[in-house]
């Protein structure tokens, strides 16, 4: 039955599911960038995407179409 639920998950939610695991296991936050962020702004121990990432980087049925690169 678990099985069957997981399999309903879209590459999205899969990705959600990494984000929050990383959170609770070695404490790396996610969060979305805001627009024009300066580098000073942003934390070595958070993982940033952009509103523009999440939007170009699935497709409508929420299927990864490009790699996300952290940096």
């Amino acid at each position: 039955m678990n099985l069957d639920y997981r399999a309903k998950f879209s590459q999205a939610d899969e990705l959600y599911i990494l984000f929050n695991t990383l959170c609770e296991q070695y404490g790396y936050s996610s969060r979305l960038a805001p627009d024009g962020q300066l580098a000073d702004e942003v934390k070595d121990d958070i993982l940033y995407m952009t509103q523009e990432e999440i939007e170009t980087g699935f497709d409508e049925e929420s299927r990864q179409t490009k790699a996300l690169i952290f940096g």
